[in-house]
């Protein structure tokens, strides 16, 4: 008796699918076939997969949190703001202080206030959506040239914003698999109560998170 054929894709089906659309694309289309159309390809995903690397937390603890693009686009109309007074690494640093506590509040709300992730950050999706088109009622032109070069720049041929991202997702693997709070973000996303005995404080986790 033959036995039938099973392909068994597991976690890299969604990998195969992207490889057989890219195929099917470059047979297709001319201009896919140029280098230049996928160094722009992965400049401008990597902006979304670095944010990846911080919902993974999330999602792994059992939450989520649909506020992240609303969040970017806020931290994104202040940097305009910032860069033609303080520069690139000062915008910086505070743009990320910006963030961690857009995070933090988020995390306030779920942890402490008890709020649904699916509600809290739906809510502040919103909130965090009309701060940004507050902030951008008057449209500012950045004319900082070493952040437009930070931004489009290539090394060896790969876009910088990409290699940002590889650095963050290693980053985010080390925490994720040697750090304590990486077995406490594992811990909570498989038991809650089975956490809570083993001594994790869960509403600090979350925050941290």
């Amino acid at each position: 008796m033959k036995k039938k054929l099973q392909i068994n894709f597991g976690e890299l089906g969604i990998l195969y699918a992207l490889l057989i659309f890219w195929l099917i694309l470059i047979a297709f289309s001319p201009n896919f076939r140029n280098i230049s159309a996928f160094q722009n390809i992965v400049r401008e995903a990597s902006f979304t997969g670095i944010c990846g690397v911080g919902m993974t937390f999330v999602i792994i603890s059992g939450d989520l949190d649909l506020s992240v693009a609303s969040q970017v686009a806020l931290c994104s109309c202040v940097l305009t703001l910032l860069l033609p007074k303080m520069g690139v690494f000062p915008s910086v640093i505070l743009i990320l202080l910006l963030g961690a506590v857009l995070g933090t509040f988020n995390g306030v709300l779920i942890a402490k206030m008890k709020i649904p992730a699916f509600i809290a950050t739906l809510a502040m999706m919103f909130g965090y959506r009309a701060l940004a088109q507050i902030v951008n009622a008057t449209p500012v032109v950045v004319e900082n040239r070493l952040f437009k070069l930070m931004s489009t720049s290539y090394l060896a041929g790969i876009p910088v914003p990409f290699i940002v991202m590889i650095i963050c997702g290693v980053i985010g693997t080390v925490i994720l698999r040697k750090t304590a709070l990486g077995r406490h973000t594992l811990a909570i996303g498989n038991s809650h109560e089975a956490a809570r005995i083993a001594g994790i404080s869960i509403p600090r986790t979350q925050i941290l998170i």
